[in-house]
């Protein structure tokens, strides 16, 4: 397993190598960062890396965002795919959500008070936090995207709104009917107002 994962990490630094002459050198080691902490993230908070992205990324003259998107049928690929098609940010994971949506994951560890994580968008914030990702997506019924993001000291912003929400009608864990928003997660208000307004 070492050895596999030493030459998936050789095989980063080499597209880098390759593809890199128009990006500045703190970019690449931010990427860099990113997707090594991601592979190290794997079956905890990640549950998905698209590393399929890197010879695309390699060729961009500008910063890039990177995003996750919590594991859920509910969030709409075109709002992913109207992200992506701007070209500043680049889908990077899915994320681990909490079990049957529930406001607490008791699978992660709040890396800041090393309790129980709050969901439901658990992973998405912490891949956040960890510098994983830059751009989080998830879904939020009840608190599930602001929570997470609270605890974390992230900026958050849920879409309801202005109607971005899921068209699928759910059933809450209280036994409610509702229709879940869609919300973003970030660290800095930058990042969470460029995807707002694309």
């Amino acid at each position: 397993i070492y050895l596999y994962q030493l030459q998936q990490n050789n095989f980063i630094l080499t597209a880098f190598r390759k593809g890199s002459i128009c990006m500045e050198k703190e970019s690449i080691k931010k990427l860099l960062y990113s997707f090594l902490k991601g592979k190290e993230y794997l079956n905890k908070t990640v549950i998905s890396q698209n590393l399929s992205i890197i010879d695309e990324i390699t060729e961009q003259t500008k910063e890039v965002k990177l995003i996750g998107v919590k594991n859920t049928s509910d969030i709409d690929r075109s709002l992913i795919k109207k992200l992506t098609d701007s070209k500043k940010f680049f889908w990077h994971t899915i994320d681990k959500m909490s079990g049957n949506g529930r406001a607490l994951d008791t699978e992660l560890i709040n890396p800041l008070t090393g309790r129980s994580m709050t969901g439901s968008s658990s992973g998405t914030a912490i891949n956040i936090f960890l510098g994983i990702n830059d751009l989080g997506i998830g879904t939020d019924g009840g608190g599930s995207v602001i929570y997470p993001a609270v605890s974390l000291n992230l900026y958050s912003f849920l879409g309801s709104g202005i109607g971005l929400k899921s068209e699928k009608i759910k059933k809450s864990t209280d036994g409610i009917d509702f229709s879940a928003g869609i919300g973003f997660i970030s660290r800095d208000l930058e990042t969470l107002y460029s995807a707002v307004t694309l």
